[in-house]
């Protein structure tokens, strides 16, 4: 009886194993291009753009600045760290006909950042 049972649960062990290296791998699926409604926690809504896969994605406003939502759940312009990271900044992301001078100013000085704005501007 013991031998049967510890028969049993070996069997059901090695079988959990073989399931669980059995996975199927995600494939590369492009994100959404269309701008998507992202409302801030301060009830102000802000398109946003998807780019990527499921391995390299990262978020941008509808005009290409990137986007990193920091820990309060606003969407910020990100800043580039001195290790070179990509990091949430303090200044919200606000739409197009939304922005103040101050908003302009600041992403007037990151535009010349390839890695924090993605688009040239005409």
């Amino acid at each position: 009886m013991k031998l049967r049972l510890l028969f049993l649960s070996f069997f059901i062990m090695a079988s959990f194993a073989m399931f669980a290296q059995n996975k199927p791998k995600p494939t590369k699926i492009p994100a959404r291009r269309d701008s998507i409604e992202f409302c801030q926690p301060n009830s102000e809504k802000v398109y946003i753009i998807l780019h990527g896969d499921e391995y390299k994605h990262f978020q941008t406003t509808t005009d290409g600045f990137v986007i990193k939502k920091n820990k309060k759940g606003y969407i910020c312009y990100a800043k580039q760290t001195c290790c070179g990271t990509i990091k949430a900044s303090n200044r919200i992301a606000r739409n197009i006909c939304l922005r103040t001078k101050f908003d302009n100013r600041y992403l007037k000085r990151i535009q010349n950042n390839p890695n924090l704005y993605i688009y040239k501007r005409k």
